[in-house]
């Protein structure tokens, strides 16, 4: 129904307190993109590989992250959920986004502090745009 969920909040030391933050995580070299996409929305938000109708990928190429500590990429994707998916509350964050509501997604901006993670919604509504 066109709704963005997140996995409950996150505490993030670096800056002393929890983020709503994306379904994310390090990727092993060895593991394909898809493959580690799939893993980390059953591990964060408990979505099985059989409840994904769709899975695409944001960014082609990856966005280069520089830090002090090592150089890494973003990958971003978005997947739509089969609709019969049962989704466990004990997993969310308390309240999900629709998509086509310009206020809940201004809201969803307020509450999404992380910036790559803003990145990924701003690619992802751009996509949408021009689709």
């Amino acid at each position: 129904d066109n709704r963005l969920v997140f996995p409950k909040l996150s505490f993030r030391p670096g800056v002393m307190r929890s983020t709503l933050d994306f379904p994310g995580g390090r990727v092993p070299k060895s593991l394909p993109l898809r493959d580690a996409a799939t893993k980390i929305l059953e591990r964060e938000v408990g979505v099985r590989q059989d409840d994904i109708l769709d899975l695409k990928q944001l960014n082609g190429n990856g966005w280069p992250v520089n830090s002090s500590f090592s150089n890494q990429k973003l990958w971003a994707f978005v997947a739509e959920i089969k609709s019969s998916c049962q989704l466990d509350s004990e997993m969310l964050f308390e309240r999900s986004y629709d998509v086509n509501d310009a206020a809940e997604i201004d809201n969803l901006l307020e509450d999404l502090t992380c910036l790559q993670c803003r990145s990924v919604l701003y690619e992802y509504l751009h996509q949408r745009r021009i689709m």
